[in-house]
């Protein structure tokens, strides 16, 4: 296996093309690994210490997760590469080696998920040699890299004070008393997915269990068709599902998801994990959290006074009266 460092993150010019490079740390061969632009702007957030963008929520929000069930990456590994079906580019797999006190698993990703999990786990990178030889030998790779003009992502996420995101959509871990929801909270499932004017407005609707109470809430395009298609057995978005192959792996669960506020016009939501007789909790996007409950098959509850204040009830117009609050 080779060790390697991120050498650069960058653009094309021409086609608007994203491309992040790694470098052997004790040699002169590159691996040019090309992405999509959330792929990209995601990974370079990571490198500079940045919460932005919808990806890079997500690897934060898997960052704590690992912190609160105690574990390590001890490094990732790109261990695979593959042509996609246009030929164009190569598609790289990766493993996360994860060490959970004496316990040791690996876990398969994509190359881009493994990466943004090194950076914030500051875990090394490697590439097993064989990829690293058909990436150089790969001729239509090395013509992109050579033709077109490539500008580095620097400065990407230089925010003014009052720019920076507001700490009810950041991730957060929560202190031990506000992971306690015993009687707080009614039982929900995800009722519909609904996509209006145009495909731009989004919102989930869920219902209670006695459905006396529908809580509409208004998300973007990304995170409502990953809902969309879990309910209809389709997909699983590749990073959630990643965190609860970890915290599977870690001998944890995905505990429940709580909904339980909403300020300044932003719902606010936890994840409870649990392990043993112990478990921990992570402030996150609504969204976030209904997908991770749905792909580890865990509840979801809402506050009981959420309800009473944004909810509505099952006899008013029955879901049409949907109150536009956001993720």
């Amino acid at each position: 296996m080779i060790r390697t460092i991120i050498d650069s993150v960058k653009v094309s010019q021409e086609i608007f093309l994203y491309m992040v490079t790694l470098r052997e740390q004790q040699g002169r061969r590159s691996l040019h690994m090309f992405v999509e632009s959330d792929e990209a702007k995601a990974i370079a957030a990571a490198m500079e210490n940045k919460v932005t963008g919808e990806l890079s929520k997500i690897y934060d929000l898997l960052h704590l997760v690992i912190k609160g069930i105690s574990a390590k990456v001890s490094m990732i590994v790109i261990s695979d590469c593959t042509h996609l079906k246009d030929k164009a580019s190569l598609f790289f797999i990766a493993r996360i080696f994860v060490i959970d006190g004496v316990k040791k698993f690996t876990t398969v990703c994509n190359a881009t998920d493994a990466i943004a999990i090194a950076i914030l786990t500051q875990a090394p990178i490697f590439v097993e040699d064989s990829v690293m030889d058909m990436s150089n030998s790969d001729s239509l790779t090395q013509a992109r890299v050579g033709e077109l003009s490539w500008l580095e992502l620097e400065n990407l996420f230089e925010f003014k004070p009052e720019e920076l995101p507001s700490p009810t959509e950041m991730n957060r871990m929560l202190l031990s008393e506000e992971t306690n929801m015993i009687g707080e909270g009614v039982e929900l499932v995800v009722d519909e997915v609904r996509h209006a004017i145009l495909d731009i407005q989004h919102v989930v609707i869920l219902i209670d269990k006695q459905q006396e109470w529908y809580l509409p809430i208004w998300m973007g395009k990304t995170a409502a068709y990953a809902i969309d298609n879990l309910i209809h057995n389709i997909s699983q978005p590749d990073s959630h599902q990643l965190l609860c192959k970890i915290v599977e792996g870690c001998s944890s669960v995905v505990s429940m998801a709580f909904i339980s506020d909403l300020k300044k016009n932003v719902y606010r939501a936890q994840l409870i994990f649990g392990s043993g007789d112990k478990h921990f909790g992570v402030e996150c996007r609504p969204s976030d959290a209904i997908i991770t409950a749905l792909i580890a098959n865990a509840p979801i509850y809402a506050r009981k006074s959420l309800l009473n204040t944004e909810g509505i009830p099952h006899s008013e117009a029955h879901k049409d009266k949907l109150k536009n609050k956001r993720i």
